[in-house]
C-alpha cells in the first residue's frame, strides 16, 4: 500500500510543486469571412514575458491593427494571469489560407485555416445598410484608350469615418480625375447618401484586363446603445469585379495613335492684311475629349512660302467635364512674312482614331490667305516719287495739290522748329558770358551711356514677355535715334557680351532651320546681357556728351 500510494503522489507533488509551464493557444473570430472582410486573430498565453510575431502573416494578410490585454484571477487562493493578444487579418484573395504556427517564446500555437470566399456585391433591394456600385465607360476599350470608372458608395447609415481602396490592374495605370462628389438618392424607397469618385483607366496592353472590386472600410454609428464599448462599429463593402476586353490598335489607325471620342481644332481671328517684316500672331488650340494631355500630338505649322515661322511653347492642360476628360493644347506661333503680295496659311490637320463610330477620323482648319502690304521702313517699290521736279516747257505738273499741302506743312513746320533751336542757342551764349567768371564745367565725355528709366523698363517688359521679335524692338528704341536694324545697334554697343548676344539674336529671328529649343535657350543669355540696360561706346549717338553746354551748369 505504501509503494502505490508513492506512485500516486509522485505526480501529485509533481503538479502542484513545479513551476507553471507556458500554455498557449489561438482562435480565429470569424473562421469564414467575405473578401473585403477581416477575421480577428487571437493568442492567449500566462507567460508575460514574450510577445507573438505576427510578421509572417503579411505574405497573405493585411495587418489592420493589434491590440493586448491582461485578465487576473484568484481561485481558492491561487493567482493566475492570462493574456491576450489580438490582431484583424484583412485577407489578400480568396480560397483556403492557412495561418502558421506562431513562435510564442518557447511555446508555438497550432497552425489554423481561414476560408476566405468571394465578396457579393450588395445592393439597396437586399436591403444593405451600404454598398458599392461601379460604372465604366466602355468594357472593350482600344489600347491606352482613357476610360472613366467611377466608383460610388451608397451609405443609410452615419459614418464615422472610412476610406475607398481602388487597386490598380496589372498593365494599366489608374488615376483620380477631378473631385469626389457627395449628394443623396431615394433606392428601393430608402434614402441614401451617395459619395463618388471619377477615375481614369489606360490599358497599355491589348487583352484581357480585371479591374479588382473596390472596397470601402470604416466605422459607424452602433446602434446598440447598450455597448459596453461605446458607440463605433467597424463596416466594410465590396464591390463586383469588372472584366475588360482590351483591343489593339487597327491596321488603318491614323498615326500617331491617338483614340478619342471627338477631337476639334480651333484658330483665332486673322486680319485681311499684314505688312511684310511684321510678325502675324496665330494661335491654335486642340480639344480632345476621353483623352490626357500626354497623348496628345505635338501642334507643327509646315513650311510657309514667303514667311518665316516662329513657333512658342505649347501649352497643355487636363481637365474634366460632365466626368469624361478633356484635353487641350493651345501653341502660338509668328508668322513674318520676307516681301509683299499675297500669304497663305496652309491647311492644318490631325487625324484621330474616332472610338464613338469606331473609324480613322480627322479635324481640319481651312487655310487662309491674306494681302501682305510693304513694311513700314520699305519704301514701296511699284510707286514713284511723288516729289518730281523734271518738266518741259508747256507740260502740266504731275505733283497733286495734296503734295504740295504736305510739302508746304513740312517746310512751315521746319522752319519753326530752327527758330526754336537758334533761340536756344542764343539762349545759351547769353547765359555763358554772363557765368564768365564761374568755371566751365568739365565736359563729361563717357566711354559708356546707360538707357534711361522709360526705355530700362521697357525693355525689361520685353525680356520679361520672352517674345523675340518685342526684345528686338526694345532694344532698337532704347537708343535716340533709333537704329534701323540690329547690325547698327551692334556697331554701338561697348559691352562684348551684348554685342554677342544681339548677333545671336538677329541670328534666330532671320536664319532658316532655327529651333524653338534654340530660342529658348538665347532667352537666359539676353536677360543676363542686358539686366542694367543698353552700354554704349564712346562716340556713338547716344552716348556723345554734345555739342550744346548743360542747360544747368554745375556751380
Amino acid at each position: 500500500m505504501i509503494r502505490i500510494a508513492r506512485w500516486w503522489l509522485l505526480p501529485l507533488l509533481w503538479i502542484a510543486c513545479a513551476p507553471a509551464f507556458a500554455v498557449v493557444r489561438a482562435w480565429l473570430e470569424p473562421e469564414r469571412i467575405s473578401l473585403g472582410q477581416t477575421t480577428m486573430l487571437k493568442v492567449e498565453s500566462d507567460d508575460s514575458s514574450a510577445r507573438p510575431d505576427f510578421s509572417v502573416l503579411e505574405q497573405n494578410f493585411d495587418l489592420r491593427g493589434q491590440s493586448s490585454g491582461t485578465q487576473i484571477s484568484i481561485v481558492n487562493g491561487r493567482r493566475t494571469m492570462r493574456i491576450l493578444y489580438s490582431v484583424a487579418l484583412d485577407p489578400k484573395d480568396v480560397g483556403i489560407i492557412t495561418i502558421p504556427a506562431l513562435q510564442f517564446g518557447a511555446e508555438s500555437t497550432e497552425p489554423l485555416q481561414l476560408t476566405v470566399v468571394p465578396a457579393s456585391a450588395g445592393s439597396a433591394e437586399n436591403g444593405d445598410d451600404i454598398f458599392i456600385e461601379t460604372e465604366i465607360t466602355t468594357t472593350t476599350p482600344y489600347v491606352q484608350q482613357a476610360v472613366t470608372y467611377t466608383v460610388r458608395l451608397f451609405y443609410a447609415i452615419p459614418l464615422i469615418d472610412g476610406a475607398i481602396e481602388t487597386g490598380t490592374p496589372e498593365n494599366a495605370s489608374l488615376t483620380q480625375v477631378g473631385a469626389d462628389r457627395r449628394s443623396t438618392r431615394d433606392v428601393g424607397g430608402r434614402r441614401y447618401n451617395v459619395f463618388e469618385r471619377d477615375l481614369l483607366l489606360v490599358p497599355e496592353q491589348s487583352g484581357a484586363l480585371e479591374m479588382p472590386p473596390a472596397r470601402f472600410r470604416g466605422h459607424a454609428q452602433n446602434s446598440d446603445m447598450n455597448s459596453f464599448f461605446g458607440g463605433a462599429r467597424e463596416i466594410s463593402a465590396a464591390g463586383k469585379r469588372t472584366e475588360l476586353s482590351v483591343r489593339p490598335r487597327p491596321a488603318n489607325a491614323p498615326n500617331p495613335w491617338l483614340p478619342s471620342t471627338a477631337l476639334t481644332l480651333a484658330r483665332n481671328a486673322i486680319p485681311e492684311s499684314t505688312r511684310a517684316g511684321e510678325p502675324l500672331m496665330v494661335e491654335v488650340t486642340l480639344t480632345v475629349d476621353g483623352a490626357t494631355a500626354a497623348q496628345l500630338p505635338a501642334l507643327e505649322l509646315p513650311p510657309i512660302a514667303g514667311a518665316q515661322v516662329f513657333p512658342e511653347q505649347p501649352q497643355s492642360k487636363d481637365s474634366v467635364v460632365a466626368g469624361q476628360p478633356v484635353a487641350s493644347l493651345t501653341r502660338r506661333f509668328a508668322i513674318v512674312p520676307s516681301r509683299e503680295g499675297t500669304l497663305e496659311i496652309p491647311e492644318l490637320r490631325v487625324g484621330y482614331w474616332n472610338t464613338t463610330r469606331d473609324r480613322a477620323d480627322s479635324a481640319r482648319l481651312e487655310a487662309v490667305s491674306l494681302k501682305v502690304e510693304p513694311g513700314a521702313n520699305l519704301p514701296p517699290a511699284s510707286i514713284a516719287p511723288a516729289t518730281s521736279t523734271v518738266s518741259t516747257p508747256g507740260a502740266i505738273s504731275m505733283v497733286s495739290p495734296v503734295s504740295e499741302l504736305g510739302n508746304s506743312g513740312n517746310l512751315r513746320l521746319w522752319q519753326v522748329l530752327s527758330g526754336v533751336l537758334a533761340l536756344a542757342l542764343l539762349l545759351a551764349i547769353v547765359w555763358g558770358w554772363q557765368r564768365g567768371s564761374d568755371p566751365a564745367p568739365a565736359p563729361t565725355a563717357r566711354v559708356e551711356g546707360k538707357l534711361g528709366p522709360v526705355s530700362t523698363t521697357a525693355l525689361k517688359h520685353a525680356l520679361a514677355r520672352s517674345d523675340l521679335n518685342d526684345i528686338a524692338a526694345a532694344l532698337r528704341d532704347s537708343i535716340s535715334p533709333a537704329p534701323g536694324n540690329l547690325a547698327q545697334l551692334c556697331a554701338q554697343l561697348a559691352d562684348p557680351a551684348q554685342v554677342k548676344a544681339v548677333d545671336t539674336l538677329e541670328r534666330m529671328l532671320w536664319a532658316p532651320g532655327v529651333t524653338a529649343a534654340d530660342r529658348a535657350a538665347l532667352l537666359p543669355q539676353l536677360r543676363a546681357a542686358f539686366k542694367d540696360g543698353v552700354r554704349l561706346a564712346k562716340g556713338s549717338v547716344a552716348a556723345s556728351s554734345g555739342i550744346l553746354p548743360p542747360l544747368y551748369p554745375q556751380r
